[in-house]
């Protein structure tokens, strides 16, 4: 009797072994990987985000480059685990989705190469503290509609295709500037932020001149144009046309430095004070009004994206487009 009792308590603890292995093990995976095919970051992005972390930036971000020393303090060997996701939503943010799938290309390395720059291979990855426009799959559905899947595809492609690479210089992983339009012509890096990088040379992108708004005025009442310069410390006489005079430009065609009223003002103060799209500006006169016309959209330094879409539809690829907008380069794998 006391054997055929022992018998039972072993069979019982067998059985409930069985079912606990079961619940814990055996039925998660069995969920996870048959039923839904084993998600992984590639295949989602989070949507744990605040609305302020949703934000769309402007498409000209004035990028800091205060972490030059990356090997420094982190190493750029291992994979970020979050990168790629967080990178399928920034270059849904920051390039139309209509562009060719290379310039696509160019402008997912160009996000990875600087997010690295700026985190490395942190695992905390917050779209709000990195300085790149970036929106969730949620923002993606309600922008893109019933071409969601579609689009979604596209940057996903793109995204994939690349995954993992980056752009060094040096060893580093480089600033990867990139603008909207450029004046026909980009910008060294030493007129935009003062310091000179080798890879951030003026370069040729004459076919952003065929991009919409390469040409866009600014018109200012006088009285208005006045007003806001009075409050900088200006003085104007009664004719407004000897008040103001460009003194420097670049050799890219970028204002650096303007008098107005008897005050010298960098061009990017004056494109800060009136909301234009470039630097790259010349005045006149219509009436009552004064007119900023402006060249390109940006700061103009990096890859100009409609210039990378203009190459990609030459049958340029990727690294053919970002070879041309950085200089010497190479391209190196975080993938561990």
């Amino acid at each position: 009797m006391r054997k055929i009792l022992k018998n039972t308590f072993f069979k019982n603890i067998c059985v409930y072994s069985f079912f606990i292995i079961f619940a814990v093990v055996l039925l998660p995976y069995f969920i996870t990987e048959v039923l839904f095919g084993g998600l992984n970051d590639k295949d989602f992005l989070t949507d744990l985000r605040t609305e302020e972390e949703n934000n769309i930036y402007s498409p000209d971000y004035e990028f800091d480059n205060s972490n030059k020393n990356l090997s420094d303090n982190i190493s750029i060997k291992e994979e970020n685990p979050g990168m790629e996701s967080y990178i399928i939503g920034v270059v849904a943010a920051e390039m139309p989705v209509s562009f060719e799938l290379e310039a696509l290309k160019a402008q997912a390395v160009a996000a990875r190469t600087y997010a690295y720059r700026q985190i490395g291979n942190s695992e905390e990855i917050n779209p709000n503290n990195i300085g790149q426009a970036f929106i969730t799959v949620e923002e993606m559905k309600k922008r893109w509609g019933d071409s969601f899947e579609r689009n979604y595809n596209k940057v996903f492609s793109a995204v994939d295709a690349t995954r993992g690479e980056i752009m060094v210089y040096g060893g580093e992983p480089i600033l990867a500037a990139f603008h909207s339009t450029s004046g026909g012509v980009t910008e060294n890096s030493e007129n935009v932020w003062s310091e000179k990088l080798s890879y951030l040379q003026s370069v040729d992108s004459h076919e952003d001149e065929n991009a919409p708004n390469f040409l866009f005025n600014s018109e200012f009442l006088k009285a208005d144009f006045k007003k806001k310069f009075e409050s900088q410390g200006c003085v104007f006489s009664d004719n407004i046309k000897n008040d103001i005079s460009i003194i420097k430009r670049t050799d890219a065609g970028y204002v650096t430095l303007i008098n107005i009223g008897g005050k010298n003002f960098k061009g990017s103060e004056v494109r800060s004070i009136l909301s234009l799209r470039s630097t790259n500006f010349t005045i006149s006169y219509k009436d009552d009004k004064i007119v900023f016309t402006t060249k390109g959209y940006g700061h103009g330094a990096g890859m100009s994206q409609y210039g990378a879409n203009f190459m990609a539809k030459e049958n340029k690829n990727y690294k053919e487009i970002l070879l041309h907008y950085y200089y010497g380069v190479e391209f190196i794998s975080i993938k561990g």
